[in-house]
């Protein structure tokens, strides 16, 4: 299965045709955002010039993806990475940590278009759809 991290959301909320060409080709296949990815697509639509186009946008996306929760089972894998990647000095930006620890706890395949972001942290599974 797969998960989108938030700048694919972004993309396929603009309307990005490669996106969006590629999730026709999955199928039937369930696609999922993370509670995180959706705290950020809030964040953004909150702070924008246009709140409710971008809180309908938002809105939305519960027609087309599941959402994967933050549970006891990924908070367990998001501490274990947070320390394996301090001690080689490899930090990376807390969401991205928790939206990769939901992935690995559901083992989905996270979709991105960062995969540098995401690329240290063991037992993700990547792809980058740019």
């Amino acid at each position: 299965m797969y998960c989108l991290d938030s700048s694919t959301v972004i993309d396929y909320m603009r309307g990005n045709i490669h996106i969006k060409s590629r999730l026709d080709q999955i199928g039937s296949i369930p696609i999922h955002i993370t509670v995180i990815t959706l705290c950020e697509l809030f964040k953004g639509a909150y702070l924008s010039p246009d709140i409710e186009k971008n809180l309908s946008l938002v809105n939305d996306l519960f027609d087309y993806f599941n959402i994967l929760e933050l549970d006891d089972n990924a908070a367990r894998i998001y501490g274990e990475r947070y320390s394996e990647l301090k001690k080689i000095g490899k930090p990376t930006q807390d969401f991205d940590l928790l939206i990769a620890s939901i992935c690995i706890s559901n083992n989905e395949v996270l979709i991105t278009r960062n995969k540098k972001h995401f690329e240290k942290i063991k037992g993700l599974k990547i792809e980058e759809w740019s």
